[in-house]
């Protein structure tokens, strides 16, 4: 038997155990501050769009200049304007080649031009004088085929060897290491279940160039065999015919996509295709001033954005469907079975939620929202390192300002002191039914467009920064993998957005929550694994690292081993991309760095002025006892 003593020690254990717990959880709830957006607190800024680094501005001498060349209204001349505008190069455009006229002082370091717009020798021989001059050269278009079948000049220019056919079917594309961040890709489904899965985006039909000596491939296509065998000339037989390897010889002849031709005085650029039409047009042009120079360094955002737009659900609707699929209501389905998984997400991926929450969807049917769960997400979210916006998404004919406005008492009755920095947009044409005060609400808008053209990253008309949606996280096609490697390339930045509407009104089973989610955990945990060295942000925290960067300009020069950077409109951190050829960062003065990949580095600056040490890389050698050393390269 227990004595009266051991009794009452025990009890009074217990009593200071459940005081103790008590405890902790009264003070939890006093100190975290559920109620307040901390994100909102920690992001203030008086950077506007009013600050954004102007690239058709007159700027000085040591600002590189690009020139494009091509239609003014075209998908092509928005990419450049808007690389010029984030990497802080000035932007001057012509339509014509005529038209492009510079003196020795005033000569651009970059021509972008459309290739359709070069049409005879005097163009060509244009060309050959800007090139001779020393300035680089990128092709967004190809010229005609027919043209550079019976111009050498033009071929000599662009380093083509051989046309081998003016249409060809590709299966698939190879990209390979070193141009695009994270890394070579092999963009062809082994079998007819992966190609259905994965759904191969990438077959186009391109001219087939076979490039000559003093080229550099980035990407080339992949061929059935049948067409190989129709398209392998007698001549490119002989000119390989010391290679008994036949799988060499097909790899040195596959058609050409993105290539460079180094002349002795600069680089030519080719782009076989319209990869220079959409938003991985800025990537590939600043994949290639890294090629083109010894070093690369440039401004970047920092900012991995997860956004879990119409999440949750405060209203049971659709209720029949939802009972079908989850034999729950929606509001249970978005607490017990969505919930767990988004966190088992979040501590898997370490990325930081954003969830744009609606207080309904229909506002036809004699459902109310239920405001009594709004203090228990907005604890799960402040326990989650998260943070919550808005969504102008129902079923009903509400233009967003309309539903904004529908839901403000509801906000103000449950969640009174919190602040919605950022409003989650399905489609770009709500934007213009948005009314001139949500300026004094958001900060930025996150916009999910099909279409992923220019600009990624930006401000809209009223002044609120535009946020644009890179991936729905559910579908990853190769197309997409391209663009996400060229977005993290120029930016460093992703916005994965999964928009949860399907989920409460399903289209199929395939909308199914379980569905969904096998896809988007998949492909998140996979795909953005190789930038995990960029910071992971929810969207007020993107917010203002856009303002920065936008705002931000920098010059930069390099003496010995030593590369430093100045950096005006600085606002307490910026952060760059160094990319380096045969060398590494030894250390840093001002900031800090960070090994993204193998040359490749994320530097913070923490001052306005930042100095950085480079050396060249270590490389490794075998002695004559096959023992792996460590060595000096250069």
């Amino acid at each position: 038997m227990v004595s009266r003593r051991n009794y009452i020690t025990i009890a009074i254990m217990l009593l200071i155990l459940f005081f103790m717990f008590q405890f902790t959880g009264v003070m939890k709830d006093q100190l975290n501050k559920y109620g307040v957006n901390e994100y909102e607190m920690n992001a203030q800024t008086n950077l506007g769009a009013q600050d954004v680094f102007d690239a058709e501005a007159s700027h000085s001498a040591d600002t590189p200049k690009v020139f494009y060349v091509g239609a003014k209204t075209s998908d092509i001349r928005e990419v450049v304007y808007w690389w010029c505008t984030y990497s802080k190069r000035a932007f001057c455009e012509y339509t014509t080649l005529d038209a492009c006229i510079f003196t020795e002082s005033s000569k651009p370091d970059v021509i972008v031009l459309d290739g359709q717009l070069v049409e005879s020798e005097e163009d060509i021989q244009v060309l050959t004088q800007w090139n001779e001059a020393g300035i680089d050269l990128v092709f967004a278009r190809m010229p005609d085929v027919s043209l550079v079948r019976q111009s050498l000049s033009l071929e000599n220019l662009l380093g083509i060897y051989n046309v081998l056919n003016d249409d060809v079917q590709l299966t698939g594309m190879h990209l390979f290491d070193g141009f695009l961040l994270g890394g070579e890709a092999i963009y062809e489904a082994k079998d007819d279940a992966e190609e259905e899965e994965l759904r191969q985006d990438m077959n186009i039909r391109i001219p087939w160039y076979v490039t000559g000596s003093g080229t550099k491939t980035y990407m080339v296509g992949f061929v059935s065999n049948q067409v190989y065998r129709e398209n392998m000339t007698q001549q490119l037989r002989a000119k390989y015919a010391a290679m008994s390897d036949e799988d060499t010889v097909e790899n040195m002849v596959l058609p050409a996509v993105i290539w460079r031709h180094g002349t002795s005085n600069a680089s030519v650029f080719c782009v076989n295709g319209d990869f220079l039409s959409d938003s991985s047009g800025v990537g590939i042009l600043e994949a290639m001033a890294s090629e083109a120079n010894a070093y690369d360094i440039y401004p970047v955002v920092n900012a991995q954005n997860l956004v879990v737009a119409n999440f949750p659900a405060f209203t049971s609707e659709n209720e029949t469907e939802m009972q079908r699929l989850y034999s729950q209501s929606a509001s249970a389905v978005y607490k017990e079975v969505i919930w767990p998984a988004l966190t088992a997400l979040n501590t898997r991926t370490g990325m930081r939620m954003t969830c744009m929450f609606t207080p309904q969807f229909d506002y036809e049917d004699s459902q109310q929202p239920d405001g009594s769960n709004v203090e228990y997400y907005m604890k799960l979210l402040k326990e989650e390192h998260s943070e919550a916006g808005l969504s102008g998404t129902s079923t009903s004919q509400l233009a967003v300002s309309d539903k904004l406005a529908a839901d403000e008492s509801f906000w103000k009755q449950y969640a009174p002191d919190y602040a919605f920095r950022s409003l989650y947009l399905s489609d770009p044409t709500q934007k213009s039914s948005l009314s001139e005060e949500v300026k004094n609400t958001f900060q930025t808008l996150v916009v999910n467009e099909e279409k992923q053209k220019a600009p990624i990253v930006s401000y809209d008309e009223r002044g609120l920064t535009e946020q644009r949606v890179t991936s729905n996280g559910e579908k990853h096609t190769f197309m997409d993998d391209f663009k996400l490697k060229s977005m993290e390339t120029a930016l460093a930045y992703s916005n994965i957005t999964l928009d949860l509407y399907s989920v409460t009104y399903p289209e199929s089973d395939e909308d199914s929550w379980q569905n969904l989610m096998k896809k988007i955990s998949a492909n998140v945990a996979t795909f953005w694994k190789s930038y995990q060295s960029f910071e992971q942000t929810s969207l007020s925290e993107g917010d203002l690292r856009i303002r920065r960067f936008l705002a931000l300009d920098y010059t930069q020069k390099r003496e010995d081993d030593k590369i430093y950077v100045s950096i005006d409109h600085f606002e307490e951190q910026a952060w760059f991309i160094l990319r380096l050829n045969g060398e590494e960062v030894d250390s840093a003065k001002g900031g800090n760095y960070v090994q993204i990949e193998d040359g490749v580095y994320l530097i913070e600056a923490q001052e306005e002025y930042i100095s950085i040490d480079v050396q060249p890389r270590e490389e490794l050698h075998y002695d004559e006892k096959n023992k792996q050393q460590g060595g000096g390269g250069a």
